[in-house]
């Protein structure tokens, strides 16, 4: 294999970690934001 062709593999396993990164982040935000949104329905309700 020609080193060409071992950084272009480099670069692809490095763009999908990145993706990959990414969407895990995206998924746990959108989790937290869930919680965050039914938490507080029921938060304010027994604070205030």
């Amino acid at each position: 294999m020609s080193t060409t062709t071992i950084q272009t593999e480099k670069k692809k396993n490095d763009i999908l970690t990145v993706i990959i990164a990414s969407s895990a982040g995206t998924l746990i935000e959108w989790y937290d934001m869930f919680l965050a949104i039914i938490m507080a329905s029921t938060l304010s309700v027994n604070f205030f």
